[in-house]
């Protein structure tokens, strides 16, 4: 026969709980990392806010000023690089044009020549001519 001995209880494995686990740091935004009890949310380096609501600058152009278009989700300048020599760029509602500087004349895309004078002082009669003729035309409303 063998002698009775006390039974030790063995405590059963008590996982901790992981506070990352269900993931709260939300969309766009690095995984998580369990930091003691709380778990270290950062938003993507790209987005703005904080988690668990980190976004991007842009979405649409509508979401940037009007000077600015949403590109890769950021709010930028579109003109670098869109316009030829001795052009430039103007944005109007987010979109790029290009166009001749003063006195210059071509394709703003590529290149943009100087107006040979005789051609400026047709350039010149012709503008003042347009000027007077929509004066006229709008005299009434004056």
């Amino acid at each position: 026969m063998v002698p009775c001995s006390p039974l030790l209880a063995i405590a059963p494995d008590v996982a901790e709980e992981d506070p990352c686990d269900p993931n709260p740091c939300g969309p766009n935004s690095s995984p998580p990392v369990p930091n003691g009890r709380q778990c270290q949310c950062l938003c993507l380096p790209s987005m703005l806010g904080s988690p668990p609501n980190c976004r991007p600058e842009c979405e649409v152009n509508a979401d940037c000023p009007s000077d600015r278009a949403c590109i890769s989700r950021r709010c930028v300048d579109p003109c670098p690089g869109l316009c030829g020599i001795n052009a430039e760029c103007r944005v109007r509602e987010h979109v790029p044009i290009c166009v001749c500087r003063r006195n210059y004349d071509g394709d703003p895309f590529s290149q943009c020549q100087l107006i040979s004078s005789e051609l400026f002082s047709i350039y010149s009669i012709l503008e003042r001519y347009l000027l007077l003729e929509f004066a006229i035309q709008n005299l009434d409303t004056f």
